[in-house]
């Protein structure tokens, strides 16, 4: 499988959950429920979420690439 590619589609995932945890949280300031927005987020499931995200990161760039190895 081509690791180039699972980089880049962790980096695209985690671009867009960046993306869209912004809008949403400027969409909920500014609708006056910034409260709402850090209960909404502040659960296991989305600490579990960055953690995998993390740590898969931290994997692949101790990974070699087969690319550039040659």
């Amino acid at each position: 499988m081509n690791l180039g590619a699972i980089r880049s589609g962790l980096f695209g995932f985690s671009l867009a959950m960046l993306a869209i945890g912004y809008a949403a949280s400027q969409w909920f300031f500014f609708n006056g429920r910034a409260k709402d927005y850090a209960l909404l987020v502040d659960v296991p499931s989305v600490r579990m979420l960055s953690l995998v995200i993390l740590l898969a990161f931290i994997a692949l760039a101790f990974v070699p690439n087969q690319e550039e190895a040659k």
